[in-house]
C-alpha cells in the first residue's frame, strides 16, 4: 500500500464522478441542463422475489468483474502457484463504473440492499462522523460491500461462536438466502399472524364503509317516521310475511318523473331561432307533448264511471302532466346555465349530462332499495324460531367470496384460471364479485339498523318512535364524522405496512451490522418476522446527501413507482390509456414525469413524507396487487380488490406545486370514506388532489429504463435485467418501454439484428431467437441470454447502448440449476405470485443470474462489444 496516509490522499476518480453526477442532477432539478458527461446505468426490473434473486446474481457478476482488462480475476493464481486471496477493491471492479441504479418492484428489493451496504458504518458499525464521512470511510464501506457481494457461494448463518459467519462479509448474502420466504419466515405461525392482520383490516374497512350506510338507512327510517302515515312510506309487514319491501323502490321513480323524462323532453325543446337572441322554445315539440297528455285524458274520461273514482289511467295522466311541467322548468334552467356564446349546443350538452345524473340517481336509489329490502326481509326471517343462522348469512357469504377473490388474485394470467373462467374477462368477473361482496355487506348493515330500530321485535304500529330514530341517526352521523377525520386509517388498513415491514427485514436487514453482533449475543428480542432496530433507513441516511454532496460511492439510486391517474380535471384525457404517471424517488427529490414539482425531501419535506422510509418506498414500488394498477386499472378490478382488501398501494401527500382541486364540505367532513370511495371506484386524480395513490413502478414501466433514457441524463451504456413474468418470451416489457420513450422523448430504441461477430453471437440474440428455442426447435446448445439495444437520441450525434439480460437456462449451466429446471418446467419464469422461495429455488435463480451475467461479461465478449459499440468496457 502507498506509504502516504489515506486521509491525505486526493479523492478517487469514482468520488469525483459521483459528485459530478449529483451536481448534474441538482442542475436538472433546477430546470437547467446537467453536465454533458456520459453515464452508465444498471436497471433491475420488476418481478417480485424472482427478479430480486436473479438480479442479485447479475450484481455479483458485475462486482466480481475487474474494471480493467489487465486486472487479474479473483481466482487467478500467482507465479508461485497459489491462488490470489486478496479481493478486488471497489475502485477496481466494473461495478464502480455504474453511475445510476434504477429499480422497479422486485428489483428494488435487492437494489435497496445493495445501496444500503455502501452507507459508511452500515455493514460494520464503527465510530464515525455520521454527518460527513471521510473519503477513507467511504472507500472502506464500498470495499466491504464489494467483498460481501463477491461471496460465492453465500455461506450459512450459525448461532454460537462461528467467527466466519459473525463477519460482516459473510452475513448479508446468507441472510438473503435464509429469508427467501420473506412473507412468512417462521412458517405456519407467521401465516396465522398475517391471516389475523388481514381479517382485522378487512373488518375495519367494511366497518368504516358501514358507518356511511348506517347513516343512510337510519336517516331513511327517521324520514319515514316524520312523514304522514297516509303516504304509505313506512308500511309495516303483514304478520307471517318474509318479504318487507323498501319504499325506496317507489321513491326511485321520482328522479325518472322529475328529471329523466323532463330532461329528455327539454333536449328536444332546444333549437336555434332565426334571430340571434334569444333562443326560442320549440313549440312544435311542446304541442306534441300537450296533445299526448290530452289523448291520455280522453282515455281516462272514456273509461271513468260517474263517480270519477281512481282509475289506473289517471296515474299515466298525472305522470304526463308532471313530466311536461318539469320539462319547461328544466328548459328555463338550461337557458340560465348554458354558455351564452354557443347557447344551443351548450344547452343540449347540459341536458344530456343532467339526464345522465338523474338516471344515476334513480339507479342509486334502486340499489339502496334492493339492499334495504333484503336487509328488512332478513330481519323478518331472523324473528322466526331456529333462524339465527340466517342473520349472518349475508356477511358470511361476503367473507367467503372475499377469501376466494384473494386466492384467485394470485393467478397472474387468464391461462392460469381454472376451467370456464379462462374465457371470462377479469374486469367483468371481478366487478360482479366485488359488487356482490359490497351488496351482501350492505344488506347486513341494513339488517343491523332494522334490528336497532325495532329492538328485535316484530314491527307494529306502537313501535314507531321518532325520538329513537333521531337518536340513532345522530349517533351514526357523529360516528361517521369521527371516523372520517382519521385519514391515516386508509393506509393503516391496507396490507402495505405488513408488506413493507417484511421486505425491510429480509433485504435491508441483510445489511444491518447490528444483526451480525446479535447472532453471537442470541438477542431474544429480535423477532423472526419483524424488522429489528437499524434495519430500516430514512431517505436522508440512505442517500447520504449533505448539502447536495455525494457521501457514498453507491450508484445514484432511483426507486420507480407509479402515480395513478384515471381522472383528468382538465378533461384532456392525457392519461386515459396509461392511467398513471412515472413517479421516481431519487437522491435529489421526488420526480413526476421527470419534473421535481417542489418535492425536495431534504428541503422541508411534507409531514407525511417523513413517515416513509426506504423500506416504505421499496414496498410501494413493489405494490403489484392493488385497487390502482396503472394502465390495467378498471372499475371492476378496483371493486373486487377493494372489497377483498387486496390493497398494497399507498396514499401519499405530495404538497406538489400547482393548483389542486378544493375539497367539498362533504369530502372534508368524511375524508376517510371519500378517499376509500375514490380507491374502490378507481377514481385517481393525480396531483389535482391533496393525496396521491402510488403503486408498483411496473404499472407504468417495468424495466426501470424509462427514467434513465431521458435525454438530460446523457446515458451512454446500461445493463438491464428483464426478469418480469414472460413464460413465452414475448418481451412485452421491452415493447412497452420502446413505445413510451418514442412518444415522450422522441427516442428510438432498436433491437440490434445484424450479424454479430462469433464472440457476441454466442451470447446475444433477438426476441425471435428466444421464442423459437422455447417452442421446441431443432435441438442444439442454448447459449444466448441477452439482447443488445441501440438507443438513438434526436439531439445527439452518438447513441446509447443497453445490454438486456433475460433469465434463461443455458447449456453450460450448473448441474443443480439444470436439475431444478428439469423438475420445475416453469423455471426460470415461475409465477410472480410465488413469493415463498425455498433454499433450492433461491439458489437456482441466484446462480442462474450469476452465470448469465458472467457469460455477458467474459473478457472476449466485452472486447467484442467494445469494438461494436465504441463504449470503453475495458476501463474507467
Amino acid at each position: 500500500m502507498d506509504s502516504e496516509p489515506l486521509a491525505a490522499q486526493p479523492a478517487s476518480p469514482t468520488m469525483r464522478r459521483r459528485q459530478a453526477l449529483f451536481d448534474a442532477e441538482r442542475a436538472y432539478a433546477a430546470g437547467e441542463l446537467g453536465a454533458p458527461d456520459e453515464r452508465w446505468g444498471l436497471c433491475l426490473s420488476g418481478g417480485g422475489i424472482r427478479s430480486a434473486t436473479f438480479s442479485l446474481g447479475v450484481i455479483q457478476a458485475i462486482a466480481r468483474a475487474p474494471a480493467r482488462s489487465n486486472a487479474a480475476p479473483q481466482d487467478e493464481e500467482d507465479p508461485a502457484g497459489q491462488p490470489d486471496a486478496s479481493p478486488l477493491r471497489h475502485a477496481d471492479t466494473l461495478f464502480a463504473r455504474f453511475d445510476y441504479l434504477s429499480t422497479v418492484s422486485g428489483g428494488g428489493y435487492v437494489g435497496s440492499f445493495v445501496s444500503s451496504m455502501f452507507v459508511p458504518g452500515r455493514l460494520s458499525p464503527m465510530p464515525r462522523d455520521a454527518a460527513s464521512p471521510s473519503p477513507v470511510e467511504r472507500e472502506a464501506a464500498a470495499d466491504l460491500a464489494i467483498a460481501a457481494l463477491s461471496q460465492d457461494p453465500p455461506g450459512r448463518i450459525f448461532s454460537g461462536a462461528n467467527e466466519q459467519q459473525r463477519d460482516a462479509v459473510g452475513f448479508p448474502l446468507a441472510w438473503l438466502r435464509d429469508n427467501g420466504r420473506y412473507l412468512s419466515p417462521t412458517g405456519a405461525g407467521d401465516m396465522a399472524y398475517a391471516g389475523a392482520l388481514d381479517l382485522r383490516n378487512w373488518l375495519a374497512i367494511h366497518y368504516v364503509v358501514g358507518t356511511v350506510l348506517v347513516v343512510l338507512f337510519s336517516l331513511l327510517a327517521l324520514l319515514r317516521a316524520l312523514l304522514p302515515p297516509d303516504w304509505g312510506l313506512d308500511a309495516l309487514p303483514e304478520p307471517g310475511s318474509v318479504i318487507w319491501p323498501s319504499p325506496l323502490l317507489w321513491i326511485a321513480l321520482l328522479p325518472l318523473a322529475l328529471g329523466g323524462v323532463p330532461l329528455g323532453l327539454a333536449f328536444w325543446f332546444t333549437y336555434p331561432s332565426r334571430s340571434t337572441t334569444p333562443r326560442a322554445l320549440n313549440w312544435a315539440v311542446a304541442w306534441v307533448c300537450v296533445l299526448d297528455v290530452l289523448f291520455v285524458a280522453l282515455l281516462i274520461a272514456d273509461g271513468a264511471d260517474a263517480s270519477w273514482q281512481w282509475h289506473p289511467r289517471m296515474g299515466l295522466l298525472l305522470f304526463g302532466v308532471v313530466a311536461l311541467s318539469a320539462s319547461l322548468v328544466w328548459f328555463a334552467l338550461l337557458r340560465q346555465s348554458c354558455d351564452k356564446a354557443n347557447q344551443v349546443a351548450s344547452m343540449r350538452v347540459l341536458a344530456t349530462r343532467w339526464l345522465l345524473g338523474s338516471l344515476q340517481c334513480m339507479l342509486v336509489l334502486l340499489a339502496l332499495g334492493l339492499v334495504e329490502t333484503v336487509g328488512q326481509s332478513l330481519y323478518l326471517v331472523s324473528l322466526a324460531p331456529h333462524a339465527a343462522l340466517s342473520v349472518w348469512s349475508a356477511s358470511s357469504l361476503a367473507a367467503i367470496l372475499a377469501w376466494i377473490a384473494k386466492a384467485l388474485m394470485k393467478r397472474t394470467s387468464p391461462a392460469q384460471m381454472p376451467g370456464w373462467l379462462k374465457h371470462v374477462p377479469m374486469t367483468t368477473l371481478g366487478g360482479l364479485v366485488g359488487v356482490l361482496i359490497f351488496a351482501l355487506l350492505a344488506c347486513a348493515w341494513s339488517y343491523f339498523v332494522t334490528w336497532v330500530v325495532w329492538d328485535g321485535q316484530w314491527p307494529v304500529e306502537a313501535g314507531r318512535s321518532v325520538w329513537l330514530r333521531a337518536i340513532i341517526c345522530a349517533m351514526a352521523l357523529m360516528l361517521a364524522w369521527v371516523t372520517g377525520q382519521f385519514p391515516g386509517f386508509i393506509n393503516l388498513s391496507s396490507l402495505q405496512s405488513f408488506y413493507s415491514a417484511r421486505l425491510t427485514r429480509a433485504y435491508l436487514g441483510a445489511s444491518n451490522g447490528k444483526r451480525v453482533a446479535a447472532i453471537d449475543a442470541q438477542d431474544p428480542k429480535l423477532s423472526a418476522a419483524e424488522p429489528a432496530p437499524g434495519d430500516d433507513l430514512q431517505l436522508a441516511d440512505f442517500y447520504s446527501t449533505d448539502a447536495g454532496a455525494a457521501r457514498t460511492l453507491a450508484p445514484f439510486h432511483i426507486i420507480n413507482t407509479t402515480l395513478n391517474k384515471t381522472v383528468d380535471p382538465s378533461q384532456q384525457l392525457v392519461q386515459r390509456d396509461r392511467k398513471g404517471q412515472s413517479f421516481a424517488v431519487s437522491p435529489i427529490g421526488f420526480l413526476v414525469d421527470g419534473r421535481f414539482n417542489g418535492f425536495r425531501y431534504a428541503e422541508g419535506q411534507p409531514e407525511i413524507c417523513k413517515t416513509l422510509s426506504v423500506g416504505g418506498w421499496v414496498g410501494i414500488s413493489g405494490a403489484a396487487a392493488s385497487t390502482g394498477i396503472g394502465r390495467n386499472t378498471s372499475l371492476g378490478l378496483s371493486l373486487l380488490l377493494g372489497a377483498s382488501n387486496v390493497r398494497l398501494g399507498s396514499w401519499w401527500e405530495s404538497q406538489a406545486d400547482g393548483p389542486q382541486a378544493s375539497e367539498s364540505p362533504v369530502r372534508r367532513a368524511f375524508r376517510t370514506q371519500s378517499y376509500l370511495f375514490d380507491e374502490f371506484t378507481a377514481k385517481f386524480h393525480g396531483l389535482a388532489r391533496r393525496w396521491q395513490y402510488l403503486t408498483d413502478g411496473g404499472h407504468f414501466e417495468n424495466l426501470g429504463l424509462y427514467e434513465l433514457l431521458r435525454p438530460e441524463r446523457r446515458l451512454q451504456f446500461a445493463i438491464a435485467v428483464d426478469a418480469g413474468a414472460d413464460p413465452d418470451y414475448q418481451f412485452g416489457d421491452l415493447a412497452n418501454l420502446i413505445r413510451l420513450v418514442r412518444i415522450d422523448f422522441r427516442v428510438e430504441v432498436e433491437v440490434l439484428r445484424e450479424t454479430f461477430p462469433p464472440a457476441l453471437a454466442r451470447v446475444f440474440g433477438t426476441p425471435e431467437d428466444f421464442r423459437s428455442a422455447g417452442q421446441g426447435a431443432a435441438p442444439g446448445p442454448v447459449t444466448q441470454c441477452a439482447v443488445l439495444l441501440k438507443v438513438d437520441y434526436p439531439d445527439r450525434a452518438d447513441c446509447a447502448w443497453v445490454v438486456l439480460i433475460k433469465p434463461r437456462v443455458l447449456s453450460d449451466a450448473a448441474a443443480d440449476v439444470r436439475e431444478y429446471a428439469l423438475t420445475h418446467p416453469s423455471f426460470p419464469q415461475q409465477s410472480t405470485g410465488d413469493q415463498f422461495f425455498d433454499e433450492a429455488q433461491w439458489e437456482s435463480y441466484r446462480k442462474l443470474g450469476l452465470s448469465n451475467a458472467e457469460a455477458v461479461l467474459e473478457p472476449h465478449v466485452r472486447s467484442a462489444l467494445q469494438s461494436l459499440t465504441g463504449v470503453d468496457l475495458a476501463g474507467i
